[in-house]
């Protein structure tokens, strides 16, 4: 994205990733419009200011969307931030921080952006009107002092905004586009006077009066018509912020109260009526309904939900009334989670944008230097002061800082809508461009692979006179404090069998072994066979006990309690019915697929073959660690990596691939190391998100490339090139037009990616 960052581009994989310990609870991360940013070099400026105010860890200021990104340690105040940023012009508007409430700085950046365009609208009316009056008055041979009024009132009244941002940047000696179009509005409005004053110093074609307004008009239209394309490129992130309704019905005292959204808490029971939609995540206590989560999931179908199922804020209810209690409410639903990844999204730092950065570091500088050599060239080669000062600030007036800082991160903005549209949640700019260009893809076996709805299959005690029923019963109660799928097999038998879950204690969690719990005063671990062989059981007496789940495909698991191993349980899950298709076009499209799994190697291989994808090389008992290794050796190989995964196991992997995606439904831990993440559970999406990285790698590439030939031609031609060869000037309110639509055509290209197919 169009965005600056301090320069720590070493270790920026691993900080885009989430730092996770004790520093991670100190730092606090927060988004804002920032209003004053008209072209790239602003979004410098802006993060320069920044530099120097205590206890900001990173800064990010996005040209594109608008946007300022920071992560704050608590010393760092609100109050010295704005003040940092006043000196440049600009400002975080009043109430837009919201650590809190993700849509009001959404609302607030939209009606900051409303407000932006409606001031540059007046101005352009003032400059338009100004430019049109001056005109007519040369028509009718009125000079003198009536035509320098007329372009005056253009000129410091229409453009007073543009000349005082651009004098305040050179102050700075950080010049921006403000302050090239403010000289060139400047020397046409004193070449006007001079005329005035005396009338054949200039020479040449004069009539320099209506340039100055005339520029400054064309320049504010073309902004005012890039805002409005701009904000079409960022709808879908508006009209995610407006799925959720406003209030929820609360059930209280036998009736119904309209309770405020941002009131409600979550354990509370709300009613969903028919074709309204759900205003929180929660699960279903009563009532059965096809829910539409098109919005949300990108898959096309109803979803049918009854009791124990849960349901997301924004979907659309059927006809079925349903009473929900509620679990994420506001920023801490799917929705709220959803709208503050895309904004991460517009707000993250694209690849390409570097190459933006660095010419947009010397461009404007650069362009002064050729309008100066302009202009003595051509009085050297005796052309009239007139003519010269006129190609002088054509140069300055067509050139384009803009065009390419919105090259990249509009690309991101609409490829993010366009995105967030079909399931496929972007939350890191980079991702996009390093997914099309990687090589090899990594792929978890359960919930990416399987439908990750794992059943007991079967229960077998070391003793055959143990109760299973007992075994199961204490099994379920560990499993109940965990998010993982197999441990909610356990949970549903229990449930299904009417058996009783009985409260635990010290829950532990270890990735990639087991978990373990104090039920009825036992010590019950649930854990992998290799973790068993780890806790010293003989391993070949756990093979033996596991080797008959194994020959009928399911996934063995072991079972102890206080130290003693007291049983081996089967678990199986539905493979995905796209899974075949969908590997086989990765193949189609030159990936090399893998498998790692942290399931038994033989319910790996069980599960490949039901597939028939027996050719796919797969890798089985990997712990967290070793996958994330695998994808460490593959980068180092220098080959670009993507991991697909879902669970807290997959984590470390997700973040140590070149693009981590996380599957629907997965892990919160997963969702947060992951760089996209599909919304829905159809491993079709995969093929959607490449599809979508490839268009918007395009993009990035047509718009970058559109920008810099338009300033290579533009200058020669600004210059006076053509006139050499007997060709036509271009006089500098042209000039001042080429430049508006040269941002415009980026912005407009950018647009068709929110209408491109991605099922291709």
């Amino acid at each position: 994205m169009g965005e600056h960052m301090e320069p720590q581009e070493q270790a920026a994989r691993q900080h885009q990733n989430r730092r996770i310990g004790s520093e991670e609870q100190k730092i606090r991360r927060i988004q804002a419009p920032i209003a004053g940013l008209s072209c790239q070099a602003c979004a410098q400026t802006a993060r320069n200011l920044l530099q120097d105010v205590p206890g900001i860890e990173a800064a990010r200021v996005s040209f594109g969307a608008r946007s300022l990104s920071l992560e704050l340690l608590p010393e760092a105040t609100i109050e010295a931030i704005n003040k940092a940023l006043a000196r440049g012009g600009y400002e975080i508007p009043a109430g837009a921080l919201s650590e809190d409430d993700p849509d009001s700085a959404i609302a607030f950046a939209q009606e900051m952006e409303d407000n932006e365009r409606s001031r540059v609208t007046r101005g352009a009316w003032v400059a338009g009107a100004s430019a049109l009056l001056t005109i007519g008055l040369s028509w009718y041979h009125i000079h003198g002092t009536w035509m320098l009024i007329s372009a005056g009132a253009g000129v410091f009244i229409g453009g007073r905004r543009i000349l005082s941002d651009g004098l305040r940047a050179a102050r700075l000696r950080a010049p921006d586009m403000n302050t090239l179009v403010g000289i060139g509005a400047l020397a046409s409005f004193g070449a006007a006077v001079i005329e005035v004053l005396s009338p054949n110093l200039l020479g040449g074609a004069g009539h320099h009066a209506h340039a100055g307004p005339m520029i400054l008009a064309f320049v504010l239209l073309g902004r005012v018509l890039e805002s409005r394309a701009r904000a079409r490129a960022g709808d879908a992130l508006g009209m995610m912020m407006k799925l959720a309704p406003a209030v929820a019905h609360v059930a209280q005292d036998n009736e119904v109260k309209d309770i405020d959204l941002k009131e409600l808490k979550a354990g509370t029971h709300i009613l969903v009526r028919p074709g309204e939609r759900v205003p929180v995540d929660g699960v279903v206590l009563i009532g059965t309904s096809a829910l539409d989560e098109s919005l949300l999931t990108g898959e096309p179908l109803p979803q049918e939900r009854g009791p124990g199922e849960r349901v997301h804020a924004g979907a659309i209810n059927g006809t079925g009334a349903l009473t929900v209690i509620t679990e994420g409410v506001g920023a801490e639903s799917a929705l709220g989670r959803i709208t503050r990844a895309m904004r991460e999204a517009q707000a993250s730092r694209a690849d390409s944008q570097r190459l933006a950065d660095r010419v947009s570091a010397f461009f404007v500088p650069a362009v002064l230097l050729i309008s100066l050599v302009t202009l003595v060239a051509w009085l050297l080669g005796g052309a009239p002061l007139g003519d010269s000062l006129g190609r002088a600030i054509s140069v300055v007036v067509i050139a384009c800082p803009c065009a390419l800082g919105l090259a990249t991160p509009m690309a991101v903005v609409a490829a993010a809508g366009r995105g967030a549209r079909a399931g496929v949640l972007v939350r890191q700019a980079s991702a996009l461009e390093r997914l099309c260009a990687a090589e090899v893809i990594v792929l978890d076996k359960t919930g990416t692979l399987t439908l990750g709805e794992p059943e007991l299959g079967s229960l077998v005690p070391v003793n055959p006179k143990a109760n299973k029923k007992g075994l199961l019963a204490r099994a379920a109660s560990v499993e109940q404090n965990s998010e993982q799928p197999l441990a909610q097999a356990f949970v549903r038998a229990a449930r299904e069998q009417g058996l009783p879950i009985l409260p635990s204690d010290q829950f532990v969690a270890e990735p990639g072994l087991g978990v373990s719990a104090l039920v009825a005063g036992r010590r019950i671990w649930i854990g992998s066979p290799k973790a068993a062989i780890q806790r010293d059981h003989e391993p070949a007496w756990v093979d033996e006990l596991c080797e008959p789940l194994r020959a009928i495909g399911s996934t063995p698991v072991t079972m102890e309690e206080d130290g003693t191993l007291v049983a081996t349980i089967g678990l199986t899950d539905r493979p995905r019915e796209e899974a075949p298709k969908v590997l086989a076009a990765l193949e189609d499209q030159g990936l090399q697929v893998q498998i790692a799994s942290g399931d038994d190697p033989l319910a790996v291989e069980a599960l490949l073959k039901t597939l028939d994808l027996e050719r796919i090389p797969f890798e089985g008992s990997a712990s967290p660690e070793r996958k994330a290794a695998l994808l460490t050796e593959l980068g180092a190989e220098g080959r670009g990596t993507i991991m697909v995964g879902d669970g807290i196991n997959d984590a470390p992997a997700l973040a140590a691939a070149s693009v981590g995606v996380a599957m629907g439904g997965g892990a919160d831990v997963a969702l947060e190391s992951a760089d996209l993440a599909l919304m829905s559970s159809d491993l079709s999406g995969l093929l959607r998100a490449l599809r979508l990285s490839r268009l918007a790698r395009r993009t990035i590439i047509q718009n970058l490339g559109w920008a810099f030939i338009y300033n290579l031609l533009g200058l020669p031609i600004a210059a006076g090139l053509l006139t050499v060869f007997g060709g036509p000037d271009l006089p500098p309110p042209f000039a001042a037009a080429a430049m508006a639509m040269s941002s415009i055509s980026v912005v407009l290209n950018s647009l068709r990616l929110g209408r491109a197919n991605l099922e291709d």
